[in-house]
C-alpha cells in the first residue's frame, strides 16, 4: 500500500453507497459519505457480495457459509497451516506477522451470528468481464481456500488484466479474451480442487456428499487414469497447478501407478536406494542447522528493510 501511495495511487476507506451506470458500463461510484468516484475501468475485488456488478453467479456447487478472524499474535509460529475437520466443513489456522488468521468453512447456518459471516455457492461468473467492470479473484471465482487454489488464480487474473489494460473506451476485444481465458483457468483450477474428493475412500457426512461432483469432468477423468495407469501426469495449457502438486496430491490420496514407467527398469534401484538415503541425510543435516521459523524470518525482514533503505 505505501508503495501504491508513493506511485500515485490515492487511496480511500469508505463503503460503497450505490453504483451509477449507464447500460452495461459504470459512471461512477457514491460512497456511504457522499463523495462520488468516476472512473473510465472499474475492478470489483468485493469478494462474494460483489459489490459492483449485477449480474449473479453461476453456482456449481455447495452452498456454503465462511468466517474469517484475525487475532493478534507476538508469536509467529512454525511455518504450518492447522486444519481441523467437522461432519459440515473444516476450519484452519495459519500464524502470519503480528497476527493469527482463522477460516471457518461450514455447510450449515451454524456461524449466521457471527459479524464476520458470509454466504456463498461455489462456482464463477460466467463474464468476469462486463462493459468496463472487471470481477478479479474471489469476485470472479468462488472456490473454497482448501488449497492455494484462489491465490492461484487471483495472481492469473492479475497477469491477465497486466496484458489486457483497455487502451480506449471500447473494451469489447479484451473483455472477450479475458473471460475466454478466465473461465479456463477456473476449469482448470476446479479439476485440482475436485481431484481431491473423486475416487477416494471418504467419510459419510454432509460436507463429502456435497463436495464430490456429480459428474466427472472428462479431463479429470483423463488425468487420474493415466496416473493410476502408469504414472503419466496429463497437462493442460496454462494450468495453475504443475505436474509435482499433481504428484504430491495422487500419493496423499493413495493413488498409486499400476506399473512403473518403462525407464525404470534400467535403472539400479538399489543405487537408487543409496542416493536416496544419502539425499534424506543431506536434508536432515541442513535442517539441522536451520534457525526456527520465528528468527529466520525476523532477520529476513531486517534485511529487506535495510535494502529499501539503502535503495531510497
Amino acid at each position: 500500500r505505501k508503495t501504491a501511495r508513493e506511485a500515485g495511487v490515492n487511496h480511500i476507506q469508505s463503503s460503497i453507497d450505490h453504483v451509477v451506470r449507464d447500460d452495461d458500463k459504470i459512471t461512477a461510484i457514491t460512497l456511504k459519505d457522499g463523495r462520488q468516484l468516476s472512473g473510465g475501468v472499474f475492478i470489483d475485488m468485493t469478494g462474494s457480495q460483489a459489490l459492483l456488478r449485477r449480474d449473479p453467479a453461476s453456482p456449481k456447487g455447495a452452498s456454503m457459509t465462511y468466517s474469517a478472524k484475525n487475532q493478534a499474535s507476538t508469536d509467529l509460529g512454525p511455518a504450518i497451516r492447522t486444519l481441523q475437520a467437522y461432519s459440515d466443513g473444516w476450519s484452519s489456522s495459519v500464524r502470519v506477522r503480528g497476527q493469527s488468521i482463522g477460516l471457518q468453512v461450514r455447510l450449515d447456518a451454524n456461524i449466521r451470528n457471527d459479524k464476520d459471516m458470509f454466504s456463498f455457492q461455489t462456482g464463477g461468473r460466467d463474464k468476469s468481464w462486463i462493459g468496463n467492470c472487471l470481477a478479479l479473484g474471489l469476485t470472479a471465482h468462488q472456490i473454497l481456500p482448501l488449497t492455494l487454489t484462489p491465490i492461484k488464480l487471483l495472481l492469473k487474473d492479475i497477469q491477465r488484466l497486466l496484458n489486457l489494460i483497455p487502451v480506449s473506451d471500447q473494451m469489447d476485444i479484451e473483455a472477450r479474451e479475458y473471460n475466454r481465458s478466465c473461465a479456463e483457468d477456473r476449469l482448470h483450477a476446479s479439476l485440482f480442487d475436485d481431484a481431491h474428493y473423486v475416487g477416494v475412500d471418504h467419510p459419510k457426512t454432509n460436507f463429502w456428499e456435497k463436495m464430490i461432483p456429480d459428474q466427472i469432468h472428462p479431463k479429470l477423468d483423463r488425468k487420474i487414469k493415466s496416473f493410476e495407469a502408469r504414472g503419466y501426469h496429463v497437462a493442460y495449457d496454462h494450468e495453475a497447478f504443475d505436474d509435482v502438486d499433481w504428484a504430491i496430491l495422487h500419493e496423499g490420496l493413495g493413488r498409486m501407478p499400476k506399473t512403473a514407467d518403462a525407464l525404470t527398469r534400467a535403472l539400479d534401484l538399489s543405487k537408487q536406494e543409496r542416493r536416496l538415503v544419502q539425499m534424506r541425510g543431506t536434508i536432515a543435516a541442513i535442517v539441522r542447522k536451520m534457525p526456527p521459523h520465528s528468527l529466520y524470518m525476523s532477520k529476513f525482514l531486517d534485511y529487506l528493510e535495510r535494502k529499501q533503505g539503502l535503495n531510497g
